[in-house]
């Protein structure tokens, strides 16, 4: 098994600023900010920069990268 190298996690990572974590703050807290965590939330927060997330690849609401991740998950189980 190699060796994890990043986190995605379905929900935000920071509710506005890093002083406000999400679940993937909390996961990135615990991982002693050693591994990144990115977060793709599906629904809207006041203060989030959606702008990453709405230019990445993929058509409606499941980016190509994420129906990729969870084909690999669902692949090792």
């Amino acid at each position: 098994m190699s060796e994890l190298t990043i986190f995605i996690v379905d929900g935000y990572v920071w509710l506005g600023d890093e002083s406000h974590p999400g679940l993937g703050g909390h996961l990135y807290a615990a991982l002693d900010r050693k591994i990144p965590v990115v977060g793709v939330a599906k629904t809207h927060f006041v203060g989030a920069a959606p702008v990453n997330v709405q230019a990445m690849h993929g058509a409606h609401r499941l980016l190509t990268l994420l129906k990729r991740v969870d084909a690999l998950c669902r692949a090792r189980t």
